[in-house]
């Protein structure tokens, strides 16, 4: 009994936390009830594991790791070195927001939620890693294991916009939510839409903790983590959902470049080097094909007429 109920769960619990300090983005299986108190420890364990790995995101495994590895000592290791390197990053906010919250008020959180589990599952989804909420933007990275893999992670992020493009448009629930008579107030019988600009950009950058120990984000800062955020702003003024710089647009592969041009070089502020900017087409909401021309030609050919 002594063998069942208390050695084997502890030394099951004990290598855990070694498998865990060597992976820890290993997911635990947690189970809803427990016959012993050591069953109970190891499913709290479970979900502590679980918050760690959420609240800290990719950019904190290593605090888990470290942590989790050391033994020694009873205080958390959180103000861990940064350590430079090579992302795409994917910047998106929501537009009007402003003007949508006053409208649904206490909806808000379901509304930008909604939003959220779109943007955040279409990454996912193409192994990219969602860093900030910062209320109506969101910022996901995609960390390359290698130098081989470039091409495949720029492939991914701008896989997931496309995707949230079409799911957001498409999305019955954000139709629900912002069916409500002071957005139809504010902007019209049926004129509201729920859109999104997306800026995508390939550079350095430093992977740290920021903050305190009172409170820390694990994220990414350097300038080239800003130009994503900048070529969001201007898909306003270039009315295009989706905006990428030079820099991205080489890494994708060939079938992915079809539907994105060249549309401007610039000079972001602060910086003196001008800036490539290509429009993805594909994605593109505010270009309007002629009815008449695609029952004529079929999609494809009135695409390329267009």
């Amino acid at each position: 009994d002594v063998t069942v109920m208390v050695v084997q769960p502890v030394e099951s619990m004990v290598g855990l936390v070694r498998r865990l300090a060597e992976n820890p983005t290993l997911q635990l299986e947690v189970q809803s009830k427990s016959k012993y108190e050591t069953e109970s420890v190891r499913i709290a364990l479970a979900k502590i594991v679980g918050l760690m790995q959420l609240g800290f995101g990719g950019a904190g495994h290593e605090i888990i790791s470290a942590n989790l590895a050391d033994s020694s000592g009873q205080d958390l290791d959180l103000m861990r070195r940064g350590k430079k390197v090579e992302c795409a990053y994917g910047f998106c906010d929501i537009r009007q927001f402003t003007d949508t919250v006053e409208c649904l008020q206490d909806q808000v959180m379901l509304f930008t939620n909604s939003v959220g589990e779109i943007v955040h599952q279409s990454c996912h989804d193409n192994r990219g890693e969602p860093n900030k909420n910062i209320g109506d933007a969101f910022l996901i990275v995609w960390r390359p294991k290698s130098v081989e893999n470039h091409a495949k992670v720029v492939d991914g992020a701008l896989t997931a916009f496309r995707r949230t493009v079409r799911e957001i448009a498409s999305s019955q629930t954000l139709k629900l939510v912002t069916d409500v008579p002071a957005v139809h107030a504010k902007f019209g019988q049926d004129k509201y839409r729920t859109k999104i600009g997306f800026g995508l950009h390939f550079g350095w950058s430093v992977e740290g903790p920021v903050g305190s120990p009172t409170k820390i984000d694990c994220s990414y800062l350097s300038p080239e983590v800003k130009i994503s955020d900048r070529l969001e702003a201007a898909t306003k003024i270039y009315s295009s959902n989706i905006l990428m710089s030079g820099q991205f647009y080489d890494l994708l592969s060939d079938h992915l470049k079809v539907g994105i041009r060249l549309v401007d070089h610039i000079t972001l502020k602060g910086n003196h080097k001008p800036v490539r900017v290509y429009a993805d087409d594909r994605s593109n909401l505010w270009l309007k094909v002629n009815p008449r021309l695609v029952e004529i030609y079929g999609a494809e050919a009135a695409y390329e007429q267009f």
